[in-house]
Order: structure tokens, then sequence, then C-alpha cells
């Protein structure tokens, strides 16, 4: 086995990685008075989805 196969490996594993823990998230919830109310507002009108 080639010495650049692991390094390959570990190198994917984090993009896809990355690419799902940023691409896949949902897009920022509105702005209420406060965090968790936006938050909350979000889920509420996407729980269906």
């Amino acid at each position: 086995m080639p010495d650049w196969i692991l390094p390959l490996l570990l190198i994917v594993a984090i993009v896809a990685f990355l690419y799902r823990a940023f691409l896949h998230t949902p897009p920022a919830p509105p702005s209420g008075r406060n965090h968790e109310e936006g938050v909350t507002n979000y889920w509420d009108v996407h729980r269906d989805r």
C-alpha cells in the first residue's frame, strides 16, 4: 500500500465532515427579540419539511 493513501483518506474525511457541517446546515433563523426566539420561530415554521 503506498504511503500517500492514509493521508489522502484523512484529508477526504476532514473535507467530507466540513462539507456536511457547513453546507447542509439550514439557513440562519430570522432574528427575533433574542436568539432563542429566532431559533424557535425558524423551527416552528419549517417543522414539517
